[in-house]
């Protein structure tokens, strides 16, 4: 085999990841039961419209290693969509930062400012990475107030650490309901 031609069967196995990494279903089951895959065609087409290089494993791997340093390499991510009742969302830090004060500023689409301080040793920990030499912990961030519905900016600031920034989507909890529905049927079109 030509050494210069990337082996087409680790090529294969390393595009599922990439595609769950990336966000991509790559399977499915249909209404009968059967369990079809995305094919390697179709999979990396998608992740070239991604603006991955899929010309060969080492470019995918590069791709997917970047994606990874972006996620825990940025505090927030760039947009965070919460719960009007639970206003919590998931922060990256250097696992050194595990235990430091955090203070959030929220800028609300109304003009109101909102300024909260957290404990991070008091967060739980939901995930850890280490990239490029760099140890980091996901922290879950519940900051214990009701926020108003709308689209606000947040920016965090990490005693000792990074600043950043992300749009903050406040969601009701759940979607309206109109009264008739309630104790009645209903039909209608959905779009995915």
């Amino acid at each position: 085999m030509d050494p210069l031609v990337a082996n087409p069967e680790k090529e294969i196995s390393a595009l599922p990841q990439a595609a769950e990494d990336f966000g991509i279903e790559h399977r499915y089951w249909d209404i009968f039961g059967k369990q079809h895959e995305a094919s390697e065609d179709v999979l990396k087409t998608i992740l070239r419209s991604l603006g991955v290089d899929t010309s060969s494993n080492e470019s995918i791997e590069k791709a997917v290693e970047e994606r990874h340093w972006q996620e825990w390499s940025q505090p927030l991510r760039p947009t965070l969509v919460v719960s009007q009742s639970y206003p919590g969302f998931p922060i990256a830090i250097p696992a050194q930062l595990g235990n430091s004060k955090a203070s959030f500023v929220i800028e609300c689409e109304d003009g109101a400012r909102q300024e909260h301080t957290y404990f991070l040793a008091e967060s739980p920990q939901i995930g850890k990475s280490t990239l490029r030499g760099r140890q980091f912990v996901r922290k879950q961030v519940a900051l214990g107030t009701e926020l108003p519905l709308g689209y606000h900016k947040i920016t965090l600031s990490v005693e000792g650490g990074p600043m950043s920034t992300a749009r903050l989507i406040v969601a009701p909890d759940r979607a309206y309901q109109p009264h008739w529905l309630e104790t009645g049927r209903g039909a209608g079109m959905a779009v995915s």
